[in-house]
């Protein structure tokens, strides 16, 4: 398994990178407002308990090491909290259920650039479904070799190899104590709100076909084996909104892994995050997150 600071992460823009059946943490977050009462500033401080859940029952196996194929039939993505939704609420308050097929593929000269396609059809909708959107979702996330380079890849072989025990394969030694990854995404959504029972909030009109564009950068940092580093951004141009044109999310995490096994991973996270996500129905947040994470792949093989 790899180390659960990698989970969990919002890797695909609206929707993380589907490499685990299950992936979920909770956390506990706050955030501070000021308000004015008569002549002075007061600042207040609300706190909130948040749920972030990824379940993938079925994830296919690659089919070749060239144009690898993946079919995930069904998903589960959601970010909740408790508490009213109002301007004020701490969590995006979004959840998504879906399916995603997507292609990986590298250049016929071997190379070590990869280009990632992923197509997915998505109902996204905000915590109690008063507000629910149907789309396709496409993306497009090259992969560039330069610009990934993971603390997990980089191992030595020892010379001459192991010959106690021959049926175990090579063994690898660790090398290194610093890793990192870059990797852009471009996409579009194209859609419509089915549903529609609760009314915007300030700046956030929209009408019910949705056209929309994105950009963003992901970069990880493997701060030696037992902290990381991770920074998303993600841009929207919204064709749909004449008031809220564009929009910005960014997140940026600190974690450090705990009680790795082979199937399970564990970590401590402290994160901060701030602006908006599809359906675009819920406030934008301005907010730090403390919790636990815990990623298993309890279907995948042994």
């Amino acid at each position: 398994m790899p180390d659960a600071s990698r989970a969990g992460n919002d890797k695909s823009l609206e929707l993380r990178e589907i490499k685990t059946n299950f992936d979920a943490s909770v956390a506990f977050t706050s955030s501070v407002e000021e308000k004015r009462q008569g002549k002075v500033n007061i600042r207040t401080r609300q706190n909130n308990a948040v749920l972030d859940l990824m379940f993938a029952p079925i994830l296919n196996k690659p089919l070749d090491d060239n144009e690898v194929h993946l079919f995930t039939p069904f998903f589960v993505d959601a970010k909740v909290s408790n508490g009213p939704i109002s301007e004020k609420t701490l969590s995006l308050n979004r959840i998504i259920l879906g399916t995603q097929y997507a292609v990986r593929w590298r250049p016929k000269d071997r190379g070590f650039n990869k280009y990632v396609f992923s197509f997915q059809g998505l109902n996204v909708s905000d915590r109690d479904f008063k507000r629910v959107e149907a789309k396709f979702n496409f993306a497009f996330r090259p992969i560039f070799s330069k610009w990934n380079k993971p603390l997990e890849n980089r191992h030595v072989t020892p010379e001459p190899p192991s010959r106690l025990v021959p049926e175990n394969g090579p063994k690898f030694i660790r090398t290194g104590s610093f890793g990192y990854q870059i990797q852009p995404t471009v996409g579009f959504e194209l859609g419509g709100v089915y549903r529609s029972r609760r009314s915007a909030f300030n700046n956030e009109d929209s009408s019910r076909d949705l056209r929309r564009v994105f950009f963003g950068l992901d970069s990880l940092f493997n701060i030696t084996r037992f902290a990381n580093l991770k920074f998303t951004d993600t841009f929207y141009i919204r064709g749909e909104s004449s008031t809220a044109r564009y929009r910005n999310y960014f997140k940026g995490e600190l974690s450090v892994p705990i009680l790795l096994s082979p199937r399970t991973a564990q970590s401590v996270f402290l994160s901060f995050e701030r602006g908006n996500q599809p359906p675009f129905v819920t406030p934008s947040v301005n907010a730090i997150k403390i919790g636990y994470r815990i990623s298993s792949a309890f279907f995948g093989p042994r």
